[in-house]
């Protein structure tokens, strides 16, 4: 039986990108191109919440936040997405002011929720059924399916986010916080740079200031 739950887990990635990118579609169709984002979104939170609740428990976090083990190399590993984010917004990005209350709790919201969400699911869910591989296995697997779960639901709607370019930018942060993971064996510090991250993500911004509250 245990074997079966882990081939599952290992397989439910089919599951949470075919809802999301069903949403998205369904979205694109009926719903405004500035709201079409917001349903798959939600959608893709609540999928990977009740995968995370249904095989494991919430309970689950309290390991998975255990402190870093391993060298401190695996953790600083972790800040190089937050200068990949950062860095070219920064530099290109024009100043955006989020005035609203509304948009501000939202933007709080996106920018905790969704990597402790992303993180529980993509690296400890994900990766912890396939312990058993080599870890190389294990850190490409989660970080393959990490980036084609953006392109795929987020990008249907968020142009920053779609085609290949999508996958890549995404591929490339899921394999730096797979890597992570799998080197420190906690989520600690992917989780806590996954929100700086966020903190910076223009796509993240770009997409709150077309809602209205």
């Amino acid at each position: 039986m245990a074997e079966r739950r882990r081939l599952f887990v290992l397989a439910s990635p089919v599951i949470v990108i075919l809802i999301g990118f069903t949403v998205a579609i369904i979205s694109r169709q009926l719903l405004q191109p500035d709201i079409a984002w917001l349903p798959p979104m939600i959608a893709y939170w609540l999928t990977l919440f009740l995968a995370i609740v249904l095989l494991h428990g919430l309970k689950a976090y309290r390991q998975w936040l255990q402190p870093s083990q391993g060298h401190w190399f695996f953790r600083i590993l972790s800040l190089l997405n937050v200068a990949f984010i950062a860095i070219p917004s920064l530099l290109f990005g024009k100043a955006i002011v989020i005035s609203s209350v509304g948009l501000v709790v939202a933007w709080l919201l996106i920018v905790v929720l969704n990597p402790i969400v992303e993180e529980g699911y993509w690296r400890a869910t994900l990766m912890d059924a396939a312990s058993p591989w080599q870890g190389w296995a294990a850190v490409l697997y989660s970080a393959v399916w990490f980036g084609l779960s953006h392109p795929l639901i987020i990008g249907i709607n968020i142009a920053l986010v779609a085609g290949v370019t999508g996958f890549i930018g995404t591929f490339i942060n899921g394999l730096i916080w797979a890597i992570t993971y799998r080197g420190s064996r906690s989520l600690r510090w992917g989780i806590v740079t996954h929100i700086a991250a966020n903190v910076f993500s223009i796509a993240i911004f770009l997409g709150l200031l077309q809602l209205q509250f």
